[in-house]
């Protein structure tokens, strides 16, 4: 609020109330844009972090692959604590089943342990489930491939317009270095079906922008895209 009235960063910055603040920095490898990257290396110099006597600590997420690149570029020290985190364990999974009846096949299948040990990947394959749609056969999933597929085909098979906006919209993602892209950038077309893709729980939608809820459509769409 205080920015919208005008109020510059670092003066706000400066407003802490406390001993100790943390600012969260979520995906981070979607600010590695020439721009994004000045500004959030403007924000880093503004918390003073090297000050003992600063209250902030930053805490950034990335996915693992971007992490080498992202600390590279903003000059994170190397004494940083980087905490990576484990996949889930079979016994977490099997302690799922009782809130997920519906994946259960797929839980107690030792060969998908490590798959559906990856946060983001079971969490699609929970709200497909929760949603009252199929989960897919455990004999059909072979890797993280299969399973992304499974789950854009379900998806796209819904509507025939859904694949060229999603592939589209991801294309144009990668293209500008934006996790978000404004509402009013998209064709008319485009728009009507990403309405739909909003409602269903694809997108999600803030004030003007539009993003996907999860990175990994994204990911699969520009591959489709590039694959034409």
């Amino acid at each position: 609020q205080w920015l919208r009235e005008g109020m510059p960063l670092h003066e706000l910055l400066g407003l802490c109330p406390s001993e100790r603040a943390i600012l969260a920095v979520d995906g981070v490898e979607w600010l590695m844009s020439e721009a994004g990257n000045r500004s959030l290396k403007d924000v880093l110099t503004m918390l003073d972090l090297g000050n003992e006597e600063s209250p902030w600590r930053v805490v950034l997420s990335c996915t693992t692959p971007h992490w080498s690149r992202v600390s590279g570029n903003l000059g994170i020290p190397k004494d940083s604590s980087v905490f990576e985190l484990p996949l889930l364990s079979r016994e977490h999974l099997l302690g799922l089943e009782s809130s997920l009846p519906a994946l259960g096949q797929l839980l107690r299948r030792r060969s998908l342990n490590r798959l559906l040990g990856n946060v983001r990947l079971l969490r699609l394959v929970a709200e497909e489930a929760r949603a009252g749609h199929a989960v897919p056969d455990a004999a059909q999933l072979v890797g993280e491939a299969s399973l992304v597929e499974w789950l854009w085909n379900r998806l796209t098979d819904e509507d025939a317009a859904f694949a060229p906006a999603l592939e589209l919209f991801a294309h144009n993602q990668a293209a500008r270095r934006l996790r978000r892209l404004p509402v009013a950038d998209l064709d008319p077309a485009s728009r009507t079906t990403i309405s739909k893709l909003v409602k269903r729980g694809t997108f999600s939608r803030e004030r003007s922008t539009i993003r996907f809820v999860h990175d990994i459509w994204g990911d699969y769409g520009r591959q489709r895209w590039l694959l034409g």
